[in-house]
């Protein structure tokens, strides 16, 4: 629900305790992470994908999100490409 085109958007927001968010340590998202909304991830402004940011941080990776983590490739330049793919289909 936090994913938006481009941006994570912060207006809606569930929060666990720190000795709750512990348990799901394995979830933690990083800076420059992609993430990718599977609910309704095309909308008329684009391609609800982004990197996470520094400011985004502490965030975990919930269930309908895909985090994608290629081998060897820019993150920058690979959001930027997925969102040129969307609007050229």
């Amino acid at each position: 629900m936090n994913v938006g085109v481009g941006e994570i958007v912060w207006n809606d927001v569930a929060r666990l305790s720190l000795d709750k968010a512990e348990e799901f340590e394995i979830y933690n998202l990083a800076e420059k992470d992609i993430i990718l909304s599977l609910d309704r991830p095309i909308i008329n402004a684009g391609l609800k994908v982004t990197l996470v940011s520094k400011e985004d941080l502490p965030c975990l990776l919930l269930q309908r999100i895909l985090k994608i983590s290629p081998i060897k490739a820019n993150k920058d330049y690979l959001v930027c490409d997925l969102n040129n793919f969307i609007q050229k289909s």
